[in-house]
């Protein structure tokens, strides 16, 4: 089993988990946080449009369908950590995604410690689409991180993530579905 002191991963590329404290520690104090990312970029620009889009959920990698993809991205963030399994979460990220690396680090150590999280951490609240081509994307992505407790097999709260708001580029391309291949800090 693998457990990490000061888990220094985080969810979809970059995150990471900071501040985590033992459940006997007052609600106040114990706090955690898997948003914050490895790599910093220029603020965004939106090029094209905002989100929304009538492509099916999976995409094929026209416009609306990258313009729906943050929510479908979120989406599986939530579920995954909801469900302490790396399925949904892989079925959005490429294997050879850059940055990538320590959300599903982040997972498995969440799984190791038999904790999920208690509910959706994550509310897409602002996308849009920086670059476009066919097949390919680069999106901006920002979410509110929601103050939600880690939970173990029992149901009794081990720790709670911090609230915040987190911006992100992501780079998608489809494959055939959209999935991320780069995830940095926008």
């Amino acid at each position: 089993m693998r457990v990490r002191v000061g888990w220094a991963s985080g969810i979809l590329g970059a995150l990471v988990l900071v501040g985590c404290v033992p459940a006997d520690v007052p609600t106040s104090t114990a706090v955690a946080s898997f948003a914050g990312t490895a790599t910093g970029t220029a603020a965004p620009t939106p090029v094209l449009a905002t989100s929304g889009g009538t492509s099916g959920p999976q995409g094929d990698g026209d416009l609306p369908s990258a313009l729906a993809f943050p929510r479908r991205f979120v989406t599986a963030v939530n579920t995954s950590m909801r469900a302490a399994d790396t399925a949904v979460l892989r079925s959005v990220i490429a294997p050879d995604c850059s940055g990538c690396e320590g959300t599903v680090t982040f997972l498995e150590d969440l799984i190791d410690a038999h904790q999920h999280l208690g509910g959706d951490a994550w509310h897409l609240t602002r996308s849009n689409v920086l670059t476009w081509a066919p097949g390919s994307a680069v999106l901006f992505v920002e979410v509110a991180q929601q103050a939600v407790d880690f939970l173990d097999t029992s149901g009794r709260r081990v720790k709670s993530m911090r609230q915040g708001t987190y911006r992100y580029e992501l780079t998608i391309r489809a494959d055939p579905a959209w999935r991320v291949t780069k995830w940095v800090k926008a």
